[in-house]
């Protein structure tokens, strides 16, 4: 199986090179997407010295809609979304995509394991928000609904018009695969990741990440 990297980025000079050079030492990824959403810094230009496929769009739409436009220049049967802000070791990518190429998952989602460095400063609400939300649509409890970095096999993302707005992707592209019977597995990963903090800009954050979220379940109750 061919693998397409995706990743949405927004004002991420500052770690988009280490990611693309990480990225690039991995020989099973075949092409590496970034879709540049209207950065305001050099985030794209220090992507296009990186020699890899640069998507620029003129203003900050978002990551859902920045994930879609790469979704839709991407060839890979496989394709894997990941935060411009993450970091990760070979190991984290090949334990994601490992169960789909041995046709054990349709979909991986990364978990973040409790020691590997995450920052935290939430409360938990929104991600029990997702949780319960995605329990009632699909009948399962996901560990970790809002995690961006997650493989999924093209076949179940080819109808898909768009991806639900912002930061509601996450749960819609569940509830999509899930609803056209594909198997989703969450994969414990040492992936570090910045999380929001308890501040007013960690709290605005977090309430249009819960809009964003109530945006995409109404769509799938549509």
């Amino acid at each position: 199986m061919r693998l397409s990297v995706v990743i949405p980025a927004y004002n991420e000079e500052n770690n988009i090179q280490f990611l693309l050079r990480s990225l690039k030492k991995i020989i099973e990824i075949e092409e590496i997407i970034v879709v540049n959403d209207g950065s305001g810094d050099r985030t794209g230009e220090l992507a296009e010295k990186e020699g890899v496929k640069v998507i620029h769009l003129k203003k900050n739409y978002g990551k859902g809609y920045a994930c879609f436009e790469g979704f839709k220049e991407s060839r890979g049967e496989v394709v894997l979304f990941l935060d411009a802000d993450i970091k990760f070791k070979k190991e984290d990518i090949l334990a994601l995509i490992t169960p789909i190429f041995n046709n054990e998952a349709d979909m991986t989602v990364a978990g973040f394991n409790k020691f590997s460095g995450e920052t935290k400063g939430g409360f938990g609400i929104v991600k029990n928000f997702a949780r319960i939300g995605l329990f009632l649509f699909t009948g399962r409890y996901f560990h970790f609904p809002l995690s961006g970095q997650r493989a999924v096999k093209r076949v179940f993302l080819k109808d898909c018009k768009f991806f639900s707005r912002g930061y509601g992707m996450e749960v819609g592209l569940t509830i999509e695969v899930v609803k056209k019977g594909g198997r989703v597995k969450e994969v414990l990963t040492n992936m570090q990741h910045e999380g929001t903090k308890r501040n007013l800009k960690g709290f605005l954050h977090r309430v249009k990440q819960l809009l964003d979220i109530i945006v995409a379940f109404a769509q799938k109750m549509i």
